[in-house]
Formats: C-alpha cells, structure tokens, sequence
C-alpha cells in the first residue's frame, strides 16, 4: 500500500461499509421481547410480545399487532388475526402471548391458540 490519500479513501469506505454490513447482521438476529399492560374492551390486559409492536387501546376494543399477526379483543368476543370470534367473559383480566410462530389469548377460562406460518 503506498498511502496515497485515494487508496486510503478507498480503504476507509470498506472499512466502513463491512463494519456497518456486522452491525445489521448484529441487529437482525437480535429479538425483541415487550411486556406490557393496557385496558380495552372492558378488560385489563396483560401481554408478552416477541417482536415490535402496535397497540390500538380503545374503551371498545383492543387491538395488538407484529408482524407475524394480530390479536383483536373486544367486551365480549376475540380474535386472532383474521381467524373466528371466539366468545370471552367480560370483565375478565386477559393475557395475550405472541411469538413469531404462535399466539394465544387467555381470558377466564377461554383460552384461544393459533400457531402461525
């Protein structure tokens, strides 16, 4: 290498082209988990959440979505994804799992589970 200041420019945005390239990489395999609180539709819900997430609270209604899916609960009824409303207590606390491959809801003694794709 002689030094010259274009073959060290050019070393330099190699440099830092690789070091951003490990640092996506880095980014990429890492997974983001939530727990949260919130209210909708009349029940208090807790919720763990592997991914990043929207949360839509409303008095009529609660809707938590990733990227894989989403949970929609509202006074007397829920749903996973685009799936069949499912009967629920109301009043009831509701626990809502989500993880890249599988989704639950949990209210009382309802429980719906959905593996996804």
């Amino acid at each position: 290498m002689n030094g010259s200041p274009r073959t060290l420019a050019t070393l330099s945005r190699r440099v830092r082209v690789g070091a951003t390239a490990v640092v996506l990489s880095v980014l990429a395999a890492c997974v983001t988990s939530a727990r949260f609180e919130t209210t909708g539709g009349g029940h208090p819900i807790s919720a763990t959440v592997n991914g990043h997430v929207t949360i839509d609270s409303l008095d009529t209604h609660a809707t938590i979505a990733t990227q894989t899916g989403s949970v929609t609960i509202e006074r007397t009824r829920a749903r996973i994804a685009d799936g069949p409303w499912e009967t629920i207590p109301e009043h009831v606390a509701v626990k809502v799992t989500m993880s890249k491959h599988a989704v639950s809801i949990r209210a009382g003694a309802v429980t719906i589970a959905r593996t996804m794709r």
